[in-house]
């Protein structure tokens, strides 16, 4: 399958931003979420400026900047259940030393295959103002 835009790239002010609901296939099993760290230019690299800010508090530990969560429901939409989520730190992150990391994510399975009924929704909270968009892939 591939990736869906639920929540379209822009400056996300410091807030909560949701998108969903959305139905989901009987047969799908996991959700694949995934934040843009950075502006992609049309040569693959960075848009200067466009990576999150590297927040550290006094003792300069890096802050989170985002918090992310998924919720399942099975009935249609009238009761929701968390499924996860995680928390992605500003600045620029490289597991791999000289290589960015261009997505922060969380893949999730996803309880009640088979169900017609599902439906996934989802939470971004920025601590900070934020350039991202925000993309899920159902599988």
């Amino acid at each position: 399958m591939a990736f869906i835009t639920v929540l379209n790239r822009n400056n996300y002010p410091a807030g909560i931003h949701t998108y969903g609901p959305y139905p989901i296939d009987a047969n799908v099993s996991y959700v694949l979420a995934r934040l843009a760290r950075f502006e992609k230019l049309g040569n693959g690299k960075r848009k200067n400026g466009s990576e999150w800010a590297d927040v550290r508090d006094a003792q300069n530990v890096q802050q989170n900047v985002a918090k992310y969560s998924i919720e399942i429901s099975l009935d249609g939409g009238l009761n929701w259940q968390s499924v996860g989520g995680g928390t992605a730190a500003g600045g620029v992150l490289e597991n791999t030393p000289g290589v960015e990391e261009e997505y922060s994510g969380v893949g999730l399975s996803l309880p009640g295959v088979g169900n017609p009924n599902r439906q996934v929704r989802g939470t971004l909270q920025t601590f900070e103002a934020l350039g991202t968009i925000v993309e899920v892939e159902f599988s």
